[in-house]
């Protein structure tokens, strides 16, 4: 996975995923940790997105650490150490395609989170139950967003 081709942002919230992941004990990276990283982030374009659409990201914030809570523990692992699960790759490939389709050159938090909407498990389960559709995303970061398109990190 190349992570040059993502914007600051994103790489913040993988950061973030992964300090989540090591936080819980948990030794596999998944999505679960990626969507409580970019629902945390107050000052990133996941939330006002969810908002807009009329998803309530404090219930997501709250479901998503219940999820988190229940992944496997692993007790001497060191910050680090983890790696990246299988799902959350999944969830980057398709990050990548998200990113092609809407014709940006990096892989943005939006990008991201419409990747998560096809996540099978908790985190594309939860976003589900929410009500939050790919039509919707794309609607709201037109409004967000306009004809912008992301082409530098």
């Amino acid at each position: 996975m190349n992570f040059n081709k993502f914007t600051i942002k994103s790489q913040e919230g993988i950061q973030a995923a992964q300090e989540i992941a090591a936080g819980y004990a948990n030794q596999s990276i998944e999505p679960e940790h990626l969507l409580a990283a970019l629902v945390q982030d107050s000052q990133g374009l996941v939330v006002p997105i969810l908002r807009k659409i009329g998803a309530n990201p404090d219930y997501i914030k709250i479901k998503i650490n219940e999820a988190v809570e229940k992944l496997p523990k692993v007790t001497g692992t060191a910050a680090g150490n983890q790696h990246l699960g299988q799902p959350l790759l999944q969830v980057f490939d398709a990050a990548l395609k998200e990113a092609e389709a809407l014709k940006d050159d990096y892989v943005s938090t939006e990008h991201l989170l419409l990747a998560l909407l096809s996540a099978k498990g908790p985190a594309g389960q939860l976003l589900a139950d929410q009500g939050v559709t790919k039509d919707q995303v794309y609607k709201a970061l037109k409004d967000v967003r306009g004809t912008q398109r992301v082409t530098d990190q």
